[in-house]
């Protein structure tokens, strides 16, 4: 067990139960950033033993841990007596619905499943300990209004058949807040602090019980004397003489403290509290219900995704109060736009010259950068678009955040019921769907989901068509990108990468085709010839050039568990014309780890042949330096997504440093992904990282443009050093290539 010092934290103590070391610094790092003092734990049980020894604000536990796992845990924390209330937030590689049931059924207040995106996470922790705050107050409140319930001295009155009032107790007077030496003779008496929406029903209701015999549970509304709106419940037994007339005694309780617990109550369940609009389960509720009577009407239903582009980039220069103010900001601006009161109160119209007239709206939140609006009774498909037209327009003026004016720019996706689902989950998937088909048209776009779901789907059957061809014309091209080692800037390999010309579309992206090979199983074919055409590429540099440097070449899922694809690739190296050590093969952490045991023979394979071995991608998985000790691996290749992130963020500088240092005490050479600048260079360097790639150093090229660049090299020797900048690349060649 291990507690770090945070300096001043005061009474704010978070416990860290997870056996990764990793997980246990970058998270450590957070939260004393936050200002708590951090006790860090490896398994379940010494969780337990931790709060049963000390009190804490909040609990981080993975699930997957040794001796006691973090179900058990949690389940153990909460029969504690400081556990009971205690935020217990679980950490999770898993994605399944079981788990994440288990999870809340055992006590967890909240899950959060890896790759763990530490600054998102950093403003959940303060919703967690906000909502976790309010809990406690209201559960508090509702103990001492219970507890002043069961004590008071509660007021009754006593009525006759002719509903005189024979007996008002001086707690009657205290709740209608009349002076000490008013009386109440008769039942008009009472009724005149009722409110007038409820008059009626309480008259019914105490004529019947009066005649009746019956019992009386009656909730209603009072106006004191003063004004103030009060409610009460009165109470009485039924009488044995039913049927028969007679005296009632009713007891009068002022619950008003219950009642508006019970709505801050729901006000947290269904609302949320940053903004005050409703929550997912409140719209799930409303949309559900507004399907089914559009089912009975025939009436069509928009549901629209509103987001905010970038929003994490949006508020990196924001601190978190201005976080919060713009947030604010953003769902007013959404409810004013949608004039809410208005529609709300509109019925459906024929009028086709205001396409967006004839519906009624609803607005929630569903994330910091997401809002879903739901537009029902629609009279036309185009109304939809017409309400976005003028939401995005106003989207277009700045906001005003501590004299500063902040922009954003907005996409938005749209699915219509009956037409792309009839059940609400279905319809909000099919918008967020649509949303990201618009995000990639650019920013103040917005897309319907049947066009561009048929679209995106004709484009990959296309490519896939295409990419069979390309492979048997061999008409893919494999370029090059160079890594170099940051203490004398000498190159140390290449990585081999996969680009494909489309002879009508253009250069296409690799992330698109990949992924397209992989779904119709062609990804091994690819691999394949990448391998083969970087091996005889890096034969014929080593002969021509005096430096001795390796080729990385990527690894597929489907090829690391693929029996007889691996034996391709084991053949392929072993007739290759290099030195089987001058080959290093990468694989992301994901896919390493979702495969470990046959990852880990097929991999023992190859480092047995002499080949290196490189995790890519570092960060954007589980990053779950524990399996790290048990990999044959010797390099960590950190994602470019952390080193953009750097300058503006010392936050990702910490953990970079911490995954530097546990890299290099497993033995691990780490490579930086990614940089394109000198200062993200210095800061590597002066966190003793050992290699970096990137367009500062050369973007990738292909053979021919890659030999130039190494023919630069050989010459810069007999440069003079003006000829070389700081970063130790050649200045002449830099401003070449940018003219290119």
């Amino acid at each position: 067990m291990n507690q770090s010092d945070a300096g001043s934290t005061g009474d704010l103590k978070a416990l860290l139960a997870d056996d990764d070391p990793g997980i246990q610094l970058t998270l450590s790092a957070l939260l004393e950033q936050k200002g708590f003092a951090v006790t860090t734990v490896d398994n379940g049980r010494q969780a337990v033993e931790a709060l049963s020894a000390d009190s804490f604000s909040i609990a981080l536990l993975d699930i997957r841990m040794p001796r006691m796992d973090g179900f058990e845990a949690c389940r153990a924390i909460r029969e504690l007596e400081n556990g009971k209330n205690l935020p217990i937030l679980m950490l999770t590689g898993q994605d399944d619905t079981d788990s994440i049931k288990k999870a809340f059924e055992v006590g967890a207040t909240d899950f959060v499943a890896k790759p763990i995106n530490l600054v998102l996470m950093g403003y959940r922790l303060d919703y967690i300990l906000r909502a976790a705050g309010i809990s406690e107050e209201l559960r508090k409140s509702h103990q001492r209004s219970r507890y002043a319930q069961h004590i008071a001295n509660l007021g009754h009155i006593e009525w006759n058949p002719a509903r005189e009032i024979v007996h008002c107790s001086e707690g009657i007077r205290e709740i209608l807040g009349l002076p000490g030496q008013s009386a109440l003779s008769r039942f008009e008496d009472f009724n005149e602090f009722v409110h007038p929406e409820d008059r009626e029903r309480v008259d019914a209701a105490i004529r019947q019980a009066l005649e009746a015999g019956d019992a009386l549970d009656l909730e209603h509304r009072v106006v004191r004397a003063d004004g103030c709106l009060r409610f009460v419940l009165q109470i009485s037994e039924s009488r044995p003489d039913s049927g028969v007339s007679g005296h009632m005694v009713v007891t009068v309780q002022d619950i008003t403290d219950r009642i508006d617990t019970e709505k801050r109550m729901h006000a947290l369940a269904y609302y949320d509290d940053l903004t005050g609009l409703p929550n997912r389960s409140l719209l799930i509720q409303h949309l559900d219900q507004l399907l089914k009577g559009a089912v009975r009407y025939h009436h069509k239903t928009a549901v629209i995704v509103f987001g905010v582009d970038r929003f994490d980039r949006v508020v990196e220069s924001l601190d978190h109060p201005a976080m919060e103010s713009l947030i604010r900001m953003i769902a007013e601006r959404i409810k004013l736009t949608c004039r809410e009161c208005d529609l709300l109160s509109r019925q459906a119209t024929d009028d086709a010259d205001d396409e967006g007239a004839g519906y009624r709206q609803l607005t929630a939140k569903l994330k910091n950068d997401e809002y879903v609006i739901v537009l029902s009774a629609i009279n036309s498909l185009q109304a939809a678009s017409v309400f976005l037209q003028r939401l995005m327009e106003e989207f277009g003026k700045a906001f005003e955040i501590n004299d500063k004016e902040v922009y954003v720019t907005t996409t938005a996706g749209i699915s219509l019921a009956p037409i792309d689902g009839n059940s609400p989950n279905e319809l909000i998937k099919h918008a967020e769907i649509a949303k990201g088909f618009a995000g990639e048209q650019g920013s103040g776009s917005f897309r319907y989901f049947k066009q561009e779901l048929n679209d995106q789907v004709t484009r990959k059957f296309a490519l896939a068509n295409d990419l069979r061809k390309a492979l048997q014309d061999d008409t893919l091209e494999v370029h090059y990108q160079p890594k170099i080692r940051l203490a004398d800037h000498s190159l140390t390999g290449v990585e081999a990468l996969c680009r494909w010309q489309h002879p009508l579309m253009g250069a296409i992206s690799p992330l698109e085709f990949i992924q397209i090979a992989e779904e119709e199983g062609l990804i091994g074919e690819l691999g394949n010839r990448v391998l083969e055409t970087a091996c005889r590429q890096l034969a014929a540099w080593l002969a021509e050039f005096d430096c001795d440097f390796g080729v990385s070449v990527n690894l597929s899922p489907e090829q690391l568990v693929d029996d007889q694809a691996m034996q391709r690739i084991v053949d392929l190296v072993s007739g290759s014309p290099i030195d089987n050590r001058f080959i290093e093969f990468e694989l992301t952490e994901s896919t390493l780890l979702a495969n470990f045991d046959t990852s880990l023979k097929t991999l023992e394979r190859l480092t047995s042949m002499g080949c290196g071995l490189a995790i890519d991608d570092f960060g954007t998985g589980y990053s779950s330096l524990s399996y790290l000790g048990m990999l044959p691996a010797q390099t960590l290749k950190i994602d470019k997504s952390f080193i953009h992130q750097i300058e503006a963020n010392a936050q990702y500088t910490a953990i970079i440093g911490g995954i530097i240092k546990l890299a290099h005490s497993l033995g691990l050479t780490v490579v930086a992904e990614g940089v394109e600048n000198d200062a993200q260079k210095a800061i590597l360097s002066r966190e003793q990282c050992d290699e970096i790639q990137g367009s500062l150093v050369a973007p990738p090229l292909p053979a021919r443009e890659l030999a130039d660049w190494l023919r630069d090299r050989e010459n810069r020797k007999t440069y003079p050093e003006s000829a070389v900048d700081e970063s130790g690349l050649d200045t002449q060649w830099r401003r070449n290539f940018s003219t290119r």
